[in-house]
């Protein structure tokens, strides 16, 4: 018994130990506190309770004690809060003192709904990334929760420039997988643990991508990604994938839908042709006719034209009872079916028309007669899935293909309807796939692609409000992108959408212009209302954006590398199908011989883009001879595909807008010429550049659209023992370019620029330099009679500048002061009333950490930066 009663007392005594190591711990006010010095929270007094301070170890002070700081000084009292709070996680565990960064919670069916909360300490501290990292061996996971994550899984199903949600990568050796997931709707940047954002219809993204290492040669890889409606309203077990509707969109009966049958290829003569045309309500309970409205009768059909489609309009019966409906039509040549109905309004109220099927090509024979049926629902999901493989160095072989398969959902709402996930629901599926092969052997390689985009292929879902309200043609507000619009990769999203934080979208986008990724455009280095091939003693050193040779496939008159449209990153644009093979023989090293043939076709239009070509390529030093390169292409071209843009463009004194730029369709039927030849030499102090460019776009039934440039300038920099700096340059440059599908059909100008400038040391660290530089201008066009802001004079120009420089440094920066004027005088040849004189006297100081050059712009730009001799 001595030795039971022993075990016990030892038993108690290790229980508070023991307690203190177990993963749960008590909480609660049930610890003894210490009211002052000596005193206990369990003595029957009536004094007022003092409790403590926190931090009392820090701070010993009490309500009856004497404060005194003559020999120990008076120290600023802490935020208890500065370490944070007692965490504990779901099993009550404690986990740490600190602070709730994140938390993402989903409560079904709940008051709560869907909530997302991001601490101040989210964005103050981790400046809105964190991630929780681990590895062991070969395998390693990083989970990371972030608002701007660049996350590319394919081409053809998810990659965006900016992911607001949660990333979970897991790799090993041979597998490799990644798990994505976000609350679309207004996931939010930043919020306090007292203002998190919790909504009861949203719009919840998930996704996901496995490889698996085939051997060494082979990588397979399937990803799935899907956005769909969900609500707290339901349970766990009642959300579907595919979507609900939300509150607002089944908040109301289907009572009225109008399907329209338009035009899908305006502008040729002929019309879709609609026969006959049925509502099935509940399958085959009942069969309503239209109301038809448009178009004009043509036999035994109606014809729809150009701007006057085709209505149908169907009344619901009962739709208080319905819960499904149909549609039966007969339909022939080139139509667009698109459909809407009183549940289906933009914030105004007014219908939009969301779109049903496309003719294939463009029939105007009655030869592609068809029965095209379709049920009807409000849009609630949208889903992708895809196969990949990519080969890498198999006998030679390197390549890379992907299929994908797009779903899009639909419900048919029903107020009286009890469950949402049993509204009917219909989907609408499209395909899009591509694949490039290559093979190298010796001096040559074959190599190939072919791709088909399907029109409807679709990478978007929509976003509700927060009282469920959809409206289907708010682009900003409403839309959730799988592939984000980034034509120049500078990570801001190129369209205007919410979900990147602000909603405004990138209003500078020049790819191809920024070569060394400063953000700025190559053409406008220093960042003001002037483009630098048109502000004095600059234009030395930067051409006209007409000298940038490149590829033109599309033959739009603009090089592939410069595009910039409003379509997402896909890697073929969608409604096309078609292929490219080519064959390259390295003549020398440096020297290739490229000829192809490629073929591309519109799936719901009329076009087609077909062309041989031949492509000569050479760029080579010559020790103490310079560089050469050479391009030249011709091609044969029958290509009739609009491919439209939006370009940059700034004009003298503006900052730069984006300008809508529509296909001249220069290549519609001819031979195309396109060449470069460019040669620079340096030496010493001394450089020269000479390009030429050569285009033509030839049309056997309309005049040729050609550009002309030649560009001649060399540089001289003298530096005398002194420290003195002295850079001469002179600079020829003739720009001809006839196009007849632009406002401006001719342009023929010739300029001389001369210029010298020199910089004289002052003190230790400044000097000052003085430049003169001569502009003489002069237009072969045709002088008109009345002054026009389509055409130049001819004129000549002076300008004069002085400025003082100082470099020194301060807190760690080299700081450059620049005090100077600037005096510019223009006089016209013909018209003397259109003389400007102007100055500008300046200030400016610039911070960096880099070095700088002490007087004459060096003659290397950074951009395309070579070393000469």
């Amino acid at each position: 018994m001595r030795r039971i009663r022993s075990l016990w007392l030892l038993v108690l005594c290790l229980l508070p130990a023991l307690a203190w190591g177990l993963p749960g711990r008590e909480r609660g006010a049930n610890s003894v506190l210490l009211l002052e010095e000596g005193g206990s929270a369990i003595i029957p007094i009536l004094r007022q309770w003092q409790v403590p301070r926190d931090l009392y170890g820090l701070y010993p002070w009490g309500g009856y004690r004497y404060t005194n700081y003559a020999r120990q000084n008076y120290r600023r009292y802490i935020d208890p809060n500065l370490e944070g709070t007692l965490q504990y996680d779901r099993f009550g565990n404690y986990v740490v003192r600190g602070r709730k960064v994140y938390e993402w919670r989903e409560e079904q069916s709940g008051p709560l709904g869907s909530s997302v909360l991001k601490g101040g300490s989210f964005g103050g501290w981790f400046r809105n990334l964190v991630v929780a990292a681990d590895s062991k061996g070969q395998y390693y996971t990083a989970l990371t929760v972030a608002n701007d994550i660049r996350t590319t899984l394919t081409p053809l199903t998810f990659s965006k420039a900016r992911f607001n949600g949660v990333q979970w990568d897991w790799a090993a050796d041979r597998f490799s997988w990644t798990l994505l997931a976000s609350r679309a709707s207004d996931p939010i940047t930043q919020r306090q643990a007292s203002d998190q954002l919790e909504r009861s219809d949203y719009t919840q993204f998930l996704g996901g991508r496995g490889i698996v290492q085939v051997g060494p040669f082979l990588t397979l890889g399937a990803t799935w990604v899907n956005a769909y409606f969900g609500t707290s309203r339901s349970s766990l077990a009642e959300n579907s994938l595919k979507g609900l509707p939300t509150s607002y969109q089944n908040d109301g009966s289907v009572t009225e839908i109008t399907v329209r049958i338009a035009d899908d290829s305006p502008g040729d003569g002929v019309g879709p042709l609609y026969y006959s045309g049925v509502m099935l309500v509940d399958g085959q309970a009942g069969r309503v006719a239209p109301f038809v409205e448009g178009g004009v009768q043509q036999g035994g059909a109606r014809m729809a034209l150009e701007g006057q489609p085709i209505l149908l309009q169907f009344r619901v019966p009962a739709p208080e009872t319905v819960r499904r409906i149909d549609f039966e039509l007969v339909v022939a040549n080139d139509y667009r079916v698109d459909m809407t109905s009183n549940r289906q309004l933009n914030i105004e109220g007014r219908p939009v028309f969301l779109p049903v099927s496309r003719a294939q090509g463009n029939v105007q024979d009655n030869t592609n007669r068809r029965l095209l049926r379709f049920a009807y629902g409000l849009p609630t999901a949208t889903r992708i899935a895809s196969l990949s493989g990519e080969l890498a160095d198999f006998w030679g072989l390197a390549g890379r293909a992907e299929f994908a398969r797009n779903w899009r959902y639909s419900r048919f709402p029903n107020i009286a309807e009890t469950r949402l996930s049993g509204l009917k629901s219909s989907q609408q599926q499209a395909d899009a796939w591509y694949g490039y092969v290559s093979r190298r052997w010796g001096r040559w390689m074959l190599a190939g692609e072919t791709f088909s985009m399907d029109y409807d292929y679709l990478s978007r879902a929509y976003i509700p409000d927060q009282n469920g309200v959809v409206d289907y043609e708010n682009e900003r507000d409403n839309f959730f992108e799988f592939i984000d619009d980034d034509d120049d990769g500078d990570g801001v999203v190129d369209w205007p959408r919410f979900e990147d934080g602000n909603g405004q979208g990138d209003t500078a986008i020049f790819p191809g212009y920024d070569e060394n990724n400063d953000q700025i455009s190559d053409f406008n280095e220093n960042n003001n209302l002037v483009p630098d091939y048109l502000e004095p003693f600059i234009r030395h050193y930067v051409d006209h954006p007409d000298l940038l040779f490149g590829i033109d496939m599309n033959n739009n008159g603009v090089v592939d590398r410069f595009e910039n449209d409003e379509e997402p990153d896909y890697p073929y644009r969608r409604d096309q199908r078609g292929y490219n093979l080519y064959l390259t023989q390295a003549v020398w090293p440096q020297v290739h011989i490229t000829a192809g043939r490629s073929r591309q076709r519109l799936l719901a239009g009329d076009g087609v883009n077909k062309q041989w070509y031949g492509l000569l390529s050479a760029a080579w030093d010559r020790p103490g001879g310079g560089r050469f390169e050479v391009f030249q292409m011709l091609k044969k071209v029958r290509d009739s595909i609009r491919d439209d843009l939006v370009l940059w463009n700034q004009q003298p004194g503006t900052e730069g807008v984006m300008v809508p730029y529509v296909d001249p369709l220069v290549g519609i039927d001819g031979l195309v010429n396109q060449a470069y030849l460019g040669y620079a030499y340096g030496k010493g102090g001394l450089t020269m550049r000479h390009k030429i460019r050569l285009d033509r776009y030839g049309r056997k039934n309309g005049p040729a659209t050609t550009l002309v440039g030649l560009v001649d300038k060399a540089d001289y920099r003298w530096d005398t023992a002194g420290g003195s700096t002295l850079v001469l340059r002179w600079k020829s440059a003739w720009r001809r370019r006839r196009d007849p599908g632009r406002p401006i059909t001719k342009t023929d100008q010739v300029s001389q620029i001369g210029s010298f400038t020199l910089a004289l040391p002052f003190l230790s660290r400044s000097w000052i330099e003085v430049g003169v530089e001569g502009h003489f201008f002069r237009n072969r066009r045709p002088l008109p009679a009345v002054p026009s802001s389509q055409y130049s004079d001819d004129f000549s120009a002076r300008a004069l500048a002085l400025q003082y420089t100082n470099r020194g440094q301060f807190q760690g920066y080299n700081i450059i002061a620049h005090v100077g004027l600037l005096q510019q005088q223009t006089a016209y040849v013909h018209w003397d009333q259109l003389d400007v004189s102007s100055a500008i006297a300046f200030i400016e100081i610039f911070a960096g950490l880099g070095e700088d050059s002490l007087g004459g712009r060096p003659a290397q730009r950074r951009r395309g930066y070579r070393p000469l001799n």
